[in-house]
């Protein structure tokens, strides 16, 4: 019996959409619920893995949805191709189905008059319950096969105050670590290719803020870098973090991504000097740092360094 079913979009392109389906009440049909998860064409085994499971979870615990609630082609809003011909044409499919005893994984096929029909062809893989994210998604590029470019990054972790474990992506060469760069932080990267002060990624412990809402984080990030332009605060649909802000201040580009919970606080910060860096540089570095916050998980392991 199938508990919850999720499904993997790939578009070399586009990169992947990872997709969540609630059953439609009154029927066996199966309807998209959000969030979806969207990541880059380039991936880890791990960031896919993870995704899998937050949707995966999010399938399980959706009840049934009336025909009133569904909204219409909410793949073509998401990805911007409205056609469902051409959506199927511009990506492949994989279905992610958790069952009483086991995952299965098995690719459908585009359909000649558009979307996708299961491909009996196909093998279909068989995974026990207690796989793990990262062999979950190494699952899903098998099937993709060689057209699919997985990134084989490396993870390193720390404990936080509350004796919770981090793991997250460390970052790539483009940052020389520093270790933790302040009495604040846990860990800190400098770009490697600059000046030191020219772009940072940082994970701080010391909540600087009276409240994480607007109104405190603006105060403070005027205080410390100057008047902001097009402050935006958004909530978080993926991976560990509640929220996340983004602003400019004069010469630089903030972004921030905030966790609390109880008396346990961790800000994940972006810091661009825009002037010192190639505007490829610059979304190169943000790029990075939004891998880093989708591969953030926590475990209340303990573990030795």
């Amino acid at each position: 019996m199938d508990k919850a079913r999720t499904c993997v979009y790939y578009s070399s392109e586009k990169g992947f959409l990872v997709v969540p389906y609630a059953v439609l009440a009154n029927s066996v049909a199966r309807v998209v619920v959000e969030p979806i998860i969207k990541l880059d064409v380039k991936i880890s085994a791990q960031e896919l893995g993870d995704s899998l499971v937050k949707t995966v979870n999010i399938a399980e615990l959706s009840p049934p949805v009336g025909r009133k609630q569904v909204e219409e082609n909410v793949l073509g809003r998401v990805s911007g191709i409205k056609s469902i011909p051409r959506f199927s044409k511009v990506f492949r499919s994989v279905s992610v189905t958790k069952r009483e005893d086991c995952y299965t994984i098995k690719e459908w096929i585009q359909h000649p008059k558009g979307g996708y029909v299961e491909a009996f062809d196909k093998q279909e893989i068989i995974l026990a319950l207690n796989t793990t994210p990262k062999e979950l998604g190494m699952a899903v590029f098998s099937v993709l096969g060689n057209e699919v470019s997985f990134d084989e990054v490396e993870y390193d972790s720390f404990k936080m105050h509350n004796n919770e474990v981090l793991t997250y992506r460390y970052p790539s060469d483009q940052f020389t670590d520093v270790g933790d760069g302040g009495v604040d932080t846990y860990q800190m990267f400098v770009y490697a290719d600059g000046d030191t002060d020219s772009a940072n990624i940082a994970f701080l412990f010391d909540s600087r803020y009276e409240n994480i809402n607007e109104v405190s984080i603006a105060k403070k990030w005027q205080q410390l870098y100057g008047k902001l332009e097009e402050f935006q605060l958004n909530k978080v649909d993926h991976g560990i973090f509640n929220c996340s802000a983004g602003a400019r201040a004069e010469d630089k580009l903030l972004y921030s991504h905030f966790y609390q919970k109880e008396e346990c606080f961790l800000e994940l910060s972006l810091v661009l000097r825009i002037k010192k860096l190639p505007d490829q540089v610059v979304k190169s570095l943000y790029d990075e740092y939004n891998s880093i916050a989708r591969s953030c998980s926590l475990d209340s392991t303990a573990i030795d360094h």
